[in-house]
């Protein structure tokens, strides 16, 4: 009876195990109503010409205006449609407004033009879009010229459409995007922030906490490894997907890693392969929980954060990922420490006490966060971004009940069969906070309703 009830508990905790990763996956990698709509990061506010437009000359400039600043060395023009002999177009950003894209074209024949356009603003986002005007002189198609602006991920501006006519092989560019490769860069980003605040989190426990059996650390060495992997993983399909057109693969991954976001990132994984050193190699948890939480710190600078209202939203992102790490650290130190004697159960009632303000940081920051990426509370119903925070708002709701029934057992942490309870308990809150998280990473790949 005793070893059937023992493989009873093991299957419990290989399932306990196994659902976390199951329901991560699922709301990453599978379709739903969000990616079929379009989420600009930086929008085009107008254009010169405008859309449409029918001119009775060549323009002396094409500007191009966008709500977020851009990234000078991935944002381009070219030509997708223009009248033999029409010059190629160089864009710089406006040297005195960094949220204009301008090209000075010379001047233009009379005809139809359709002109491609591609940003990357500073969050780290890639846009592409279309405009089509009229230059007067020469007999034009007959169709309306129109404006379309879309998504990279969504983008019509494909290799094949951006093509070189007999009369203009210079016009040429390469806008190729892959829809594969933007729901790859989704995934990697959720999964590699959720496996560096885990890895900040437990390290941090192990640094302050009595030490209670191999475990915790075996576990941050695994998660050091995966973390380091996973950012890296991530730095190379996000300059894929960002700077595709730009060259060769190795081209497109050292232009994105110039810019300001990809700086960042290259950052992280730095950070991520010094806690690794520190914890596997080092022995020194005190050090590598310095590298992780810097990392886990400084993504507060990335996505939304960078472009609005950053003096503000940096730091109340910063704190809340310490504060998610703070929390899923804790809960990894209980599920993975040695259960038996004094220590775990000193570091039990430590880790409650640091839930619970962990708990008050994530509440705080999520609220700021929301009062500055929201425009008004409908838009908590109203939009894609604010139906994605109610979810995150329910989850959170769910992880505080937990909490509430952690507190109640942890004063009985004497007894064996409240240990056993308590870590029950835990992996199916694990279990919501890698969902939450999950959320996390869709959000990023929304634009707030402002």
């Amino acid at each position: 009876m005793g070893p059937l009830i023992g493989r009873m508990a093991r299957r419990r905790g290989a399932m306990s195990t196994a659902v976390p990763a199951i329901l991560f996956l699922a709301l990453l990698l599978i379709p739903h109503p969000i990616d079929a709509r379009v989420a600009l990061h930086a929008s085009l506010l107008s254009s010169e010409p405008r859309a449409g437009e029918v001119l009775r000359g060549s323009p002396e400039r094409i500007r191009l205006v966008f709500s977020e600043p851009l990234e000078p060395s991935m944002s381009a023009m070219a030509w997708i449609a223009a009248p033999p002999g029409a010059p190629a177009l160089a864009a710089t950003v406006d040297p005195r407004d960094v949220h204009a894209l301008l090209a000075r074209p010379g001047t233009l024949p009379a005809g139809a033009y359709t002109m491609g356009w591609r940003v990357v603003s500073a969050d780290g986002h890639r846009v592409d879009g279309r405009i089509a005007f009229t230059i007067l002189g020469a007999a034009t198609d007959s169709g309306a010229p129109t404006l379309a602006v879309t998504h990279a991920r969504d983008s019509s501006l494909s290799s094949a459409a951006i093509t070189s006519n007999a009369a203009n092989a210079s016009s040429t560019a390469s806008f190729a995007e892959d829809r594969r490769l933007s729901r790859a860069t989704r995934a990697l980003r959720a999964t590699a922030v959720t496996s560096l605040l885990a890895l900040a989190g437990l390290v941090l426990m192990i640094a302050i906490l009595p030490l209670s059996g191999p475990r915790p650390m075996r576990l941050a060495t695994i998660l050091g490894v995966l973390t380091t992997v996973l950012l890296a993983s991530y730095t190379v399909v996000w300059s894929l997907g960002v700077a595709a057109g730009v060259g060769a693969p190795v081209d497109a991954v050292m232009t994105a890693t110039a810019t300001t976001p990809g700086a960042l990132e290259v950052a992280r994984v730095a950070l991520a392969l010094l806690a690794l050193w520190s914890i596997g190699l080092a022995r020194r948890p005190g050090l590598a929980a310095l590298f992780a939480v810097t990392g886990a710190l400084i993504t507060g600078a990335s996505g939304h954060s960078a472009v609005i209202l950053p003096y503000w939203s940096i730091p109340i992102k910063a704190m809340h990922m310490l504060g998610a790490a703070l929390w899923l650290g804790g809960l990894l130190w209980l599920v993975t420490a040695e259960r038996h004697g004094d220590r775990y159960l000193q570091g039990a009632r430590r880790i409650s006490s640091i839930a619970l303000w962990a708990v008050l940081l994530v509440l705080a920051s999520g609220i700021a966060q929301s009062a500055l990426f929201l425009a008004s509370p409908r838009a908590l119903y109203e939009s894609d971004f604010g139906r994605v925070v109610l979810l995150k708002i329910v989850g959170f709701l769910v992880l505080i009940l937990f909490g509430a029934y952690h507190r109640r057992i942890v004063p009985r942490m004497d007894t064996t069969m409240a240990r056993r309870r308590l870590r029950r308990s835990v992996r199916a809150e694990i279990a919501v906070m890698l969902v939450v998280s999950a959320l996390g990473g869709i959000l990023a790949t929304i634009a707030p309703p402002r």
